[in-house]
């Protein structure tokens, strides 16, 4: 399934993705808010920034990278441009 928009993209822990360049898989394992939302005199509301701790795995990981973070616009971007592959996980 093509992705156009980032709200097209669902992300939840247990889900992998995986570098198309370099083959490595990563595995979501807990998102967080890296800021909170904001609320201005003027009413507007700006939404908060969320974050996505991944634990990578692949032949060329050291340990100082394996553990990673990653925006969650950013990384749904990465997935539109297609240079990672989403792997969603079966919740049935």
């Amino acid at each position: 399934m093509a992705h156009k928009y980032l709200s097209d993209i669902s992300l939840d822990s247990g889900d992998m993705i995986v570098d198309v360049v370099s083959n490595d898989v990563g595995l979501l394992v807990e998102r967080y808010k890296v800021l909170p939302e904001n609320k201005f005199d003027n009413g507007f509301v700006t939404e908060p920034i969320w974050g996505w701790q991944i634990t990578w795995a692949g032949p060329d990981i050291h340990e100082i990278n394996r553990f990673t973070a990653y925006t969650e616009n950013g990384l749904k971007n990465q997935i539109i441009e297609g240079r990672v592959k989403l792997i969603k996980v079966d919740n049935t």
